[in-house]
């Protein structure tokens, strides 16, 4: 009752059959991973290439998906490309709300922004603030203890909760 399924792919149909058969594992939800930025991932086609590609494509999978999941659907994206623009992310976020997405996980960095470009938090919360009581918003990126916990707070106040970057694994 605590598991939610991360799910990622380059293809609509057999990412909604996968989801389909998550959720017969039981879980509280399936998560969609838009926002891998790891080479080996998006080079096939997935993680955040869902961001990059035609937004039918986009719509299409996730609708596809939404059909297959009676539970909490949700989504992990970043800023996009190098070239995104503010409207171009933030029409993408609506879309995957008009499509079912009722938790969204958003890493503000680009593709290939690395762990070296701060995270822009204010997007997390400019998200947070449109959908407020309609979606859940989390913030992801660069938090790592307490002190980077309170400034991510700080700038994006809205968020419905925060995700705790790797570091927990490597130094819980």
């Amino acid at each position: 009752d605590k598991i939610v399924w991360q799910l990622t792919g380059k293809d609509s149909t057999p990412m909604a059959e996968a989801a389909l058969e998550l959720c017969s594992l039981g879980g509280i939800g399936v998560d969609i991973n838009m926002g891998c930025s790891a080479p080996e991932i998006y080079k096939t086609g997935a993680g955040i290439s869902w961001m990059i590609r035609p937004r039918e494509e986009t719509h299409d999978m996730i609708c596809a998906v939404r059909s297959k999941v009676k539970s909490r659907l949700s989504a992990k994206i970043r800023l996009g490309d190098e070239d995104f623009t503010d409207e171009g992310f933030y029409s993408f976020c609506r879309m995957l709300y008009d499509c079912g997405i009722e938790q969204l996980v958003i890493h503000p960095r680009t593709k290939k922004e690395k762990l070296a470009r701060p995270p822009r938090y204010f997007y997390v919360e400019n998200v947070a603030r449109e959908f407020l009581g309609k979606m859940n918003v989390v913030l992801n990126g660069n938090v790592k203890d307490v002190s980077s916990f309170n400034a991510a707070l700080r700038t994006a106040p809205s968020v419905s909760a925060v995700m705790i970057a790797r570091m927990s694994a490597q130094k819980p």
